[in-house]
């Protein structure tokens, strides 16, 4: 499966797709991916939308109770929790993942790919 880490960065940037499709082992390496390329474009673009907050006494449920509600602060943590509305614009309160969006999912400038699919296809599929 690492030699198709732009295709599991494709899968897991569309927001209608994410991880789905996957299995358990496939889903936890394509996350390890998924947060190297975040942490990676982090370095490179200064942006770092990881806001932790302190806990405040309005953060414990049942009144008192030492339970922390879970905190989702995090961009990648955000958008795997954000579900899927039917447009792409959920992409752009996440400038990380639209990024990482842009980069896999653009389609080729050229028809050089699909000209070589062609004749792969046409050498397969003879008399």
């Amino acid at each position: 499966m690492t030699k198709e880490i732009p295709i599991i960065l494709s899968s897991a940037s569309h927001p209608k797709l994410k991880f789905k499709g996957m299995s358990l082992f496939e889903r936890d390496e394509g996350m390890e991916f998924f947060k190297a390329e975040v942490e990676h474009l982090q370095s490179i673009t200064g942006i770092d939308n990881d806001n932790v907050q302190p806990a405040s006494e309005d953060d414990f449920l049942f009144d008192g109770d030492d339970v922390e509600v879970e905190q989702h602060n995090t961009e990648i943590d955000r958008y795997l929790i954000t579900p899927f509305s039917g447009d792409l614009l959920i992409l752009n309160t996440m400038p990380i993942i639209k990024n990482i969006f842009l980069k896999y999912n653009i389609a080729l400038p050229s028809s050089a790919s699909v000209e070589r699919l062609f004749s792969v296809a046409g050498d397969i599929c003879t008399k």
